[in-house]
């Protein structure tokens, strides 16, 4: 079951994070560099569509929607990008995953990390006032 976090624009601090709120709300990032010029345009663009009537509840769960769809996508991608990866490692000359390891870490420990924490199904939502 997926749970949800709510943060405001001030709580984000990291770009990737902002770009995927922005993303789930339809406001571009082209020609932002910094995370505050990211945050004053999600601002800017809020505060104006917050006086306007068009922002419906509808609207906003079919934003949501999208991005939940989307996640999903993505991860199924990962998924079998890291099948494809476990199943390479199992066919891999025992010489060559030593010397892998040795410069990578626990390949396998680290693949089951990751599937796991797509798993958590968590999901972040941006909640401005």
């Amino acid at each position: 079951m997926a749970t949800g976090t709510q943060k405001t624009i001030d709580e984000i601090d990291d770009i990737m994070e902002m770009a995927q709120a922005m993303n789930a709300l339809g406001i571009s990032c082209k020609g932002l560099k910094t995370l505050d010029q990211m945050k004053d345009k999600v601002t800017t663009i809020l505060h104006q569509t917050a006086n306007k009537p068009s922002w419906t509840a509808r609207k906003a769960f079919a934003i949501l929607s999208e991005a939940k769809d989307e996640r999903t996508r993505k991860k199924e991608i990962l998924l079998s990008l890291y099948k494809d990866a476990e199943q390479c490692l199992e066919d891999m000359d025992d010489n060559i995953l030593s010397l892998l390891r040795s410069k990578a870490g626990n390949i396998e420990e680290n693949i089951k990390k990751h599937k796991l924490q797509l798993d958590r199904g968590e999901y972040f939502l941006l909640v401005a006032d």
